[in-house]
C-alpha cells in the first residue's frame, strides 16, 4: 500500500470481509490449518491474526506479514491467543530465521494474493 491511511483502510476492509468469510465457513479451514501446528511454527502472512485463535497453547508461533497495518490490527488478537505469539514485519522471500528454526510452516490465504502477486510482478528472484 502507498499510503499509512490506505494501508489502515485496506487492514479494516481485509478483516470486514474475511470475518464475512469465516462466518460462512472459513474459520473450519483456519482451525484445521493450525491444530495441527505444535512446536516452533512460522506462519507466513498473518494478516491480521485471524488464525491466531487456532493456534494450540503449545505452539511458538513467529507470525510474518509485510504489511505493518496489517500486523497492528493482529496484536489484539496476539494478545488474546492460547498460543505463544510473536510478531515480525517481513517478507516470506527474504526470511531473516536460520535454516531449521521451525517445524511446522502454516500460511493461510497469502500465496492466494500477494506473494504470489509479487513473485509474478517480480519475476524469479
Amino acid at each position: 500500500m502507498s499510503t499509512l491511511s490506505g494501508a489502515r483502510w485496506f487492514a479494516w476492509l481485509y478483516d470486514a470481509v474475511m470475518g464475512a468469510a469465516d462466518r460462512v465457513g472459513l474459520w473450519r479451514r483456519r482451525r484445521a490449518l493450525a491444530q495441527g501446528a505444535h512446536g516452533h511454527v512460522l506462519e507466513v502472512g498473518a494478516g491480521t491474526g485471524l488464525e491466531f485463535r487456532h493456534s494450540p497453547p503449545d505452539a511458538r508461533v513467529v507470525a510474518i506479514e509485510p504489511e505493518i497495518a496489517m500486523l497492528r490490527r493482529a496484536v489484539r488478537r496476539q494478545q488474546r491467543a492460547a498460543a505463544t505469539i510473536s510478531l515480525a514485519v517481513t517478507d516470506a522471500r527474504s526470511l531473516p530465521f536460520r535454516d531449521g528454526k521451525f517445524e511446522v510452516v502454516v500460511s493461510a490465504l497469502a500465496f492466494c494474493a500477494g506473494i504470489a502477486a509479487s513473485a509474478i510482478a517480480t519475476g524469479p528472484s
